[in-house]
C-alpha cells in the first residue's frame, strides 16, 4: 500500500514538471504583434544589390563643372573658350552654345546632324564639327563628353543604342580632326533625359540632339 502511494505521487508530480514546461516553452516563443503594430520585414539577402554606374574620370570634371566650382584662373580660362567657341559657331543653325557653371555645352540638333534612324554623321555638320574641335584643340586642359540623345518613339533598348552609335560616331569625328582619345568619351542616354515634351513633333525635333559637354580638368 506505502508503494502504491509512493508511485501516485511520483505520477502526479511528473504531470506537473511537464504541465510547467510546456507553458513555459509557449511563453519564450516569439510574442505575437500588437494589433496595428507594423511588422517590419526582413531583407531578403539572396538579392544582389543593384550597383550605382560607375563614375568616369571625364563624367566626374563635368559634374563638378556644372556645379561651378573653379578657382579664378579656371573661370578666365573657361570664359576666352566660351567667347572663342560663340565666335566660332555665330552663323551655326545646327549648334547652341549654353554656360552651366564651368561647364561649356555645344548641342547638336539631331535633325541637321543625322538622317533619321542613322548613325552616319551627316556631311553638313562636317563643317561645324572641324570649327568647335578648332577651339577645343586650342585648350588642351579641358575634357569633353559627347552624348547622344532621342525622342521617346521606339523602344528603350533601340534608342539607347542609337544615341550610343551617334555619339560614337561625333567621337570619331572629333578624333579624327585632333582630339585626343585621353580627352574624350561618348555617353549614351536614349530617351531618358528630355528638354522638351515628346507629345508634339517640335518637341521631338528638339529632344533628338548630340551634347558635347566641355569641362577643365584642374580646379
Amino acid at each position: 500500500m506505502k508503494c502504491y502511494s509512493v508511485i501516485v505521487l511520483l505520477s502526479c508530480f511528473c504531470v506537473f514538471m511537464l504541465s510547467s514546461c510546456a507553458s513555459k516553452s509557449k511563453s519564450t516563443g516569439s510574442p505575437s504583434s500588437p494589433v496595428g503594430t507594423k511588422v517590419v520585414p526582413v531583407a531578403d539577402l539572396s538579392r544582389p544589390v543593384p550597383k550605382k554606374a560607375k563614375q568616369t574620370p571625364i563624367s566626374a570634371a563635368i559634374n563638378v563643372a556644372a556645379a561651378g566650382m573653379a578657382n579664378a584662373k579656371i573661370v578666365e580660362m573657361m570664359d576666352l573658350q566660351e567667347l572663342e567657341m560663340r565666335t566660332a559657331m555665330a552663323h551655326s543653325e545646327a549648334a547652341v552654345i549654353v554656360r552651366q557653371g564651368e561647364m561649356l555645352l555645344v548641342r547638336l540638333k539631331g535633325d541637321l546632324a543625322f538622317n533619321k534612324g542613322s548613325a552616319a554623321v551627316e556631311s553638313g555638320l562636317y563643317g561645324e564639327v572641324e570649327r568647335m574641335t578648332t577651339v577645343l584643340n586650342r585648350y588642351q586642359e579641358t575634357v569633353i563628353q559627347v552624348g547622344g540623345h532621342t525622342d521617346s518613339q521606339g523602344s528603350d533598348a533601340y534608342n539607347l543604342n542609337l544615341s550610343q552609335r551617334r555619339a560614337d560616331a561625333v567621337v570619331n569625328l572629333m578624333m579624327q580632326l585632333g582630339i585626343a582619345q585621353s580627352r574624350i568619351e561618348a555617353a549614351a542616354y536614349g530617351e531618358a533625359q528630355p528638354i522638351a515634351s515628346n507629345d508634339s513633333e517640335a518637341g521631338r525635333r528638339m529632344n533628338r540632339r548630340v551634347e558635347i559637354k566641355i569641362a577643365p580638368t584642374s580646379r
